[in-house]
């Protein structure tokens, strides 16, 4: 139950930061401030792959 739960935050991280990383593009924002989101998302992706390859682990 508790791995669904860090999935969820983990999509919800890499989701929020790619809708961020698009508003700052719309919005002429300087290269550098880019990066941000773009870090927190590949953190979120990594994050998110160990959460399912932990998952997977748990049941076999």
């Amino acid at each position: 139950m508790e791995s669904i739960i860090c999935i969820g935050i983990e999509l919800f991280f890499l989701i929020s930061s790619i809708l961020m990383f698009i508003i700052l593009i719309i919005s002429g924002f300087n290269f550098y401030l880019y990066l941000m989101p773009l870090a927190t998302a590949l953190i979120a992706i990594i994050t998110l792959i160990v959460s399912i390859k932990d998952k997977n682990r748990k049941y076999n």
